[in-house]
């Protein structure tokens, strides 16, 4: 280091020895706090029985969707497809699918997990003859989570967790015309 005197090649030595520990420093210093956030964060997702609830910001229920099926003269109708959904904006969750039996029942099978309010808003079932013509041709159809019934058959923990849901969703549909 030609030109410097020996107090300024001293410093400038100092400076890249410093500039080097605040580097090494920055890396430890962000790689504990990166384990430390993330033992934390997978730590209150789990719950005493290893499921996360929803407990971010709004009371939940959980919720199963069942129902019957009929023809507009009262009859059972078997192989509908029925799809059960949260339409929430612009995005479903919470989908599933079934389809009905010789009594024209239907159970989801899926239990899903919501807001107990927006359930009644966002809640839909969509109704859809896919066996063709064997059991008499119907068009599609759609039921609203406000017109379906809801039964709660378990209560609330106490905390953000409000209970357990039965939602009817009985549906008759009219047959095609040729």
């Amino acid at each position: 280091m030609q030109g410097f005197t020996p107090f300024a090649v001293i410093r400038i030595k100092h400076l890249k020895l410093l500039n080097g520990m605040k580097i090494k420093f920055t890396h430890w210093y962000n790689a504990l706090l990166a384990a430390l956030l993330a033992l934390l964060g997978f730590d209150s997702c789990i719950g005493e029985n290893g499921g996360g609830t929803v407990e971010y910001g709004t009371p939940s229920v959980s919720f199963q969707v069942k129902g019957k099926v009929k023809s507009s003269d009262g009859k059972p109708i078997r192989g509908i497809r029925v799809i059960s959904k949260i339409a929430h904006d612009k995005f479903s969750m919470n989908v599933d699918t079934a389809y009905t039996d010789t009594d024209g029942n239907f159970e989801s099978k899926k239990l899903g997990e919501f807001s107990r309010g927006a359930l009644e808003q966002e809640l839909m079932t969509l109704y859809e003859d896919v066996d063709g013509k064997a059991n008499g041709e119907f068009e599609k159809d759609s039921l609203e989570g406000s017109k379906m019934v809801y039964n709660q058959t378990k209560k609330g923990e106490g905390n953000w967790y409000n209970g357990h849901y039965e939602v009817t969703a009985d549906k008759t549909l009219k047959e095609k015309k040729p």
